[in-house]
């Protein structure tokens, strides 16, 4: 059965039938919930360009060489997405860490973490422009 859903928009039987949608109005799916919110952007561009970077290093995590090399990628993949998640400079973050990981003592390795790396930061500038 074709039907004209609340919006206006035509839903034929064939659209619903490819998509698996019975007799689902197009407002239960949430497909035009951005013409009723002019809030709501009408594509996922920023969903999708999150993704990528998954997407592409699945192919490149299959040249890690061995389950040691893949633990090492999997542990730098996530300390680089914590450091994009605080807006920290991944680079910045990595040059810091690898030159003082080496005379850190190991009880407080915590520290190193982006989190608390960036507190630190922060103080570190705050007394920098007291001075």
């Amino acid at each position: 059965m074709d039907r004209i859903n609340r919006s206006g928009f035509y839903v034929n039987r064939a659209l619903r039938k490819a998509y698996g949608i019975g007799s689902c109005s197009v407002e239960e799916l949430g497909w035009l919930r951005y013409t009723a919110d002019g809030e709501l952007e009408i594509d996922n561009n920023n969903a999708e360009r999150s993704l990528r970077p998954i997407v592409v290093g699945r192919n490149n995590w299959l040249f890690y060489g061995s389950d040691e090399g893949g633990r090492t990628g999997a542990v730098l993949s996530s300390l680089i997405a914590s450091c994009k998640r605080l807006h920290v400079e991944p680079l910045g973050y990595l040059r810091d860490l690898f030159t003082r990981i080496s005379t850190h003592p190991n009880s407080r390795l915590d520290e190193l973490l982006p989190d608390k790396w960036l507190v630190a930061q922060r103080k570190i500038s705050g007394a920098h422009e007291e001075t």
